[in-house]
């Protein structure tokens, strides 16, 4: 089986009309696991979300318009809430089909100083035990500046150390450059800085990677951020064969299973 995933910063879900096209965009991906972030909604509005067609809803919202993340998981995934900040910037579910658990975590990290936030995302995680985790979202800053933003002036924008440590730790390698090496493709553009930056990223745990099927930074349409794709190989189940031993018990059938073996080593 195939599972499809989707993250996307849509800033801002409180339009009626661009809600209903971005739902509706959502609901022609066919994605199994979609993660939003900046939706915008306030906790008592958060009825706006829900959306079926979509899949389960999970949010992180806050009292003001502001932040939030939304994650949706198709019903053929169980699915239950892990973790929820409470700010509208973290929030983790956990997915299982059949024995494989996994656990998914949507990330908003903030325009500003970041280490508190990614310490606090690093003491959550440590808290859980998962072999398959999913991080995923918009992480306001860049792993290699290098060659994942176009102004040399934005070295700033380079994620802090907590953030490496976190995923040195958990294990965590970018969906993106395991597929595409030093290549370069960008998810946002800041016409403050005039400059291209790949801030949207997904993560995935190493014995994970081998799963990879396809990952790629979509267009950008509604929003000021790309959304981004990622299809993963299901789990092979192995079933072992086993012969019932109690058709040995029945007299005719091994008459005839021992007949038939006579017979084949005699042509």
């Amino acid at each position: 089986m195939e599972y499809k995933i989707l993250s996307w910063n849509i800033n801002g879900l409180n339009s009626p009309t661009k809600r209903r096209n971005i739902f509706h965009w959502i609901t022609k991906q066919k994605s199994d696991i979609i993660c939003l972030q900046e939706t915008h909604i306030c906790e008592v509005d958060y009825k706006l979300l829900i959306n079926k067609k979509i899949g389960q809803c999970f949010y992180s919202l806050t009292k003001k318009k502001k932040r939030g993340i939304v994650i949706y998981v198709k019903p053929f995934l169980e699915s239950k809430l892990v973790f929820n900040d409470n700010k509208g910037s973290l929030l983790a579910v956990e997915i299982q089909d059949g024995k494989d658990k996994s656990l998914i975590i949507g990330v908003y990290a903030p325009n500003g100083p970041k280490n508190n936030f990614f310490q606090d995302l690093q003491n959550k995680l440590s808290n859980t035990v998962y072999q398959n985790v999913i991080l995923m979202g918009d992480f306001n800053g860049v792993i290699n500046p290098k060659i994942d933003i176009t102004t040399k002036t934005d070295e700033h924008r380079k994620l802090p150390k907590i953030f490496f440590d976190t995923l040195e730790h958990h294990q965590l390698r970018d969906t993106w450059r395991e597929k595409y090496g030093d290549s370069k493709d960008f998810t946002f553009y800041s016409a403050r800085h005039k400059s291209f930056s790949r801030i949207d990223m997904i993560f995935l745990t190493e014995n994970m990677l081998s799963r990879i099927k396809k990952t790629d930074i979509l267009m950008q349409t509604v929003s000021d951020h790309n959304p981004i794709t990622l299809s993963l190989i299901g789990n092979k189940r192995c079933f072992r064969w086993r012969v019932n031993e109690e058709l040995f018990t029945e007299l005719e059938i091994s008459n005839n299973i021992e007949k038939a073996i006579n017979d084949y080593f005699k042509n």
